[in-house]
């Protein structure tokens, strides 16, 4: 697929995600209940040495606790402009709306191979997060601004921990 026709397509499933309505829990209570849950979405960025916008995949999973959560993730990205791709996975954790992520980055085509580490900061608000990442590999360094759109469960965790769950009661 034409990296445009990519970047076009992985848009509006961000946009459909972003506008889907969450379940009455969620809206009801803005943080979540304590339990694992897998955020799915898509980040946009702009890249320092090359000036290039990239777009891709990204999924977590992650404990939330209170307003503390931990867990990892993994993303795809590719260039917009030219046949490159990288691929980064690694742990994050966060309290509040603040995180931070690292990991292994791989990056292909359109060049050598680079294999490197990545280093993220990230603002998180419910399905919208915006982040500056730093990739390092002996072949080249950047950085990158940019913002992440993510789906979680909406108030629903994968799985919960016996003892620590309790739905708030709804009325009327």
């Amino acid at each position: 697929m034409p990296p445009c026709r990519y970047s076009i397509v992985t848009f509006l499933c961000c946009a459909l995600l972003v506008v889907l309505p969450g379940s009455r829990a969620a809206a009801d209570n803005f943080l979540p209940v304590t339990g694992w849950y897998l955020p799915v979405g898509a980040g946009f960025s702009s890249q320092s040495h090359d000036k290039d916008f990239l777009v891709g995949p990204e999924v977590s999973l992650v404990r939330w606790s209170e307003a503390f959560w931990a867990g990892g993730y993994v993303d795809n990205v590719r260039a917009t402009s030219r046949p490159r791709g990288r691929v980064s996975v690694g742990p994050e954790i966060g309290w509040g709306i603040l995180g931070l992520d690292g990991g292994l980055s791989f990056a292909a085509g359109g060049g050598p191979a680079a294999r490197g580490g990545v280093v993220r900061g990230l603002v998180c608000f419910p399905s919208l997060q915006f982040f500056y990442r730093e990739e390092f590999s002996k072949q080249e360094s950047s950085y990158e601004w940019g913002v992440l759109f993510k789906m979680t469960t909406y108030g629903r965790p994968l799985w919960r921990e016996s003892g620590r769950f309790s739905l708030p009661s709804s009325t009327g």
